[in-house]
């Protein structure tokens, strides 16, 4: 994945026998794991990547806001 290059692996898939779906986990730097399902193995690492890339994301953006309200309280 683009945010933490050389870190990531996904699982082997899983087949949920009851609902004929494919679950796919994705480990990165053995901090988080994310999980995706779908219909077939790619659906499913797909869903499971974008998870995780939604919540990289969403890290680095509380990061630069708490960095930007640390700026403007020293400012006062």
């Amino acid at each position: 994945m683009e945010l933490e290059p050389g870190r990531t692996r996904f699982s082997k898939m899983e087949r949920i026998i009851e609902s004929g779906k494919v679950r796919v986990t994705v480990d990165i730097g053995n901090k988080m794991k994310f999980t995706g399902m779908g219909r077939n193995y790619r659906i499913a690492k797909t869903t499971a990547a974008k998870r995780a890339l939604k919540y990289l994301k969403s890290m680095e953006e509380q990061k630069l806001r708490d960095a930007e309200r640390i700026r403007s309280a020293g400012a006062d």
